[in-house]
């Protein structure tokens, strides 16, 4: 067990929402517990922002994922009675396809030459999957903060595929003061020497650590930073400590994707 890859739109390109297209698209994700006869009782899990497919431990001696305490038997999602699929967002660079992915036409990473795309883009893939996994109706769909917006996109975009859609935390739309920290963040990265216009060799863990804390300021009510962040060690507030959570995802383009979420007005802008 552990990730699992899927190629997907190997006969047609996939269009993104801005009209850019990429053909194939592959998306890596991880599952827990079985699938029934009826294929009746697969869940979705959405990850957020730096998260991965690995949401859970498949072992003991398994590296720990981000949802350990909710998943397995026994706990909230019950792997006795649900078959949990948790991919990897398109454009996540951790087994799925993104601006670190081998471009096809050029044999060499995409970087930014990778086009912009959208939650509902990543909700189109997922799609995509559970089709190939043959399962016509989710029992439901689950994500928070980024997967959050996911889950509300599957209940707008495929509503007759879901039974249920769970929305942890995130809105409709982002908010303005949101969409400012989150190109904050992208900055952060962009103007780090080391990320060298996207050329980087090592991780530019100056900027990763910048933007990391910044996202930290807004994922914490005041009262999380009384009990959590009061006091700082030396080791605490080094740039590893805030890069090592930021340096698997891919902040610039999925931040991007984030702040042009507005299921209440469906035109969105691609920059």
């Amino acid at each position: 067990m552990g990730l699992k890859q899927q190629l997907l739109f190997q006969k047609e390109a996939f269009i993104l929402e801005n009209g850019a297209t990429l053909q194939p698209v592959e998306i890596g994700y991880e599952t827990y517990g079985q699938l029934n006869a009826d294929k009746s009782n697969a869940i979705l899990l959405l990850h957020a922002l730096t998260g991965t497919a690995h949401a859970a431990k498949h072992h003991e001696a398994d590296t720990p994922g981000w949802w350990d305490d909710y998943i397995g038997p026994g706990k909230a999602l019950d792997t006795d009675r649900f078959f949990v699929i948790c991919p990897n967002v398109f454009g996540g660079c951790s087994g799925s396809t993104g601006p670190s992915s081998i471009n096809p036409k050029t044999g060499i990473p995409y970087r930014l030459s990778f086009p912009g795309f959208s939650v509902k883009d990543i909700v189109r893939v997922q799609y995509e999957l559970i089709k190939t996994l043959h399962i016509s109706k989710l029992k439901a769909v689950i994500g928070g903060s980024m997967g959050g917006m996911q889950a509300t996109e599957w209940a707008i975009c495929y509503s007759d595929h879901v039974n249920s859609v769970i929305n942890i935390a995130s809105p409709l739309a982002a908010s303005p003061d949101a969409i400012g920290f989150n190109l904050i963040q992208r900055m952060a990265i962009l103007n780090d020497p080391d990320f060298n216009d996207g050329n980087y060799i090592a991780q530019p863990e100056g900027g990763l650590a910048t933007a990391r804390m910044v996202g930290m300021m807004t994922y914490r009510t005041s009262e999380l930073f009384s009990k959590r962040f009061e006091r700082f060690t030396v080791a605490e507030s080094s740039k590893s400590a805030f890069q090592k959570s930021i340096s698997r995802s891919n902040p610039i383009y999925n931040t991007k994707a984030i702040v042009l979420l507005n299921v209440l007005m469906r035109t969105a802008t691609f920059i």
